[in-house]
C-alpha cells in the first residue's frame, strides 16, 4: 500500500535551545508527541507537524513553542509553556482555534517547503 503525502497545514516547533533545555522543554516535547501521537519531525494525518526549533531568543520566557500556520502565513509564539499548557494548545489547534496564549510574532509569513 503506497502512503499517500499529509498537506502541512499547521508546523508546532518546541525550542531545544540550551536554556529552554535546562527549563525542561523535551517534557513539552514528549507531551505534544503523545498528544499528537507522532514522534518529532512527523505529521499527523489531519496536517499537524512536530518539530523542533533552534533558540528564538526569548530564553527568559521559556521554554517556548512556535506555531506556524502555513494556510495563512500567520506565526505564534507561545512562551512558560508546559506540558498541560502543550496539550491544551494542540486541542485549541485541533479544532482550529489559536491558543489564547499565544503571541501573533509575524504576519502571512510564507516558505515553500
Amino acid at each position: 500500500m503506497e502512503d499517500k503525502k499529509v498537506d502541512i497545514h499547521i508546523e508546532i516547533q518546541v525550542c531545544h535551545g540550551e536554556r529552554c533545555q535546562k527549563n525542561l522543554s523535551k517534557y513539552i516535547l514528549e507531551r505534544a508527541e503523545h498528544t499528537l501521537g507522532v514522534q518529532q519531525g512527523e505529521a499527523t494525518k489531519d496536517g499537524i507537524l512536530l518539530n523542533n526549533m533552534h533558540c528564538q531568543g526569548k530564553c527568559q520566557q521559556g521554554p517556548n513553542v512556535k506555531i506556524i500556520n502555513h494556510t495563512t502565513g500567520n506565526i505564534y509564539l507561545m512562551h512558560k509553556m508546559d506540558p498541560l499548557k502543550m496539550a491544551e494548545a494542540i486541542r485549541h489547534i485541533r479544532t482550529g482555534n489559536i491558543p489564547s496564549h499565544a503571541v501573533l510574532v509575524n504576519v502571512n509569513y510564507r516558505e515553500d517547503f
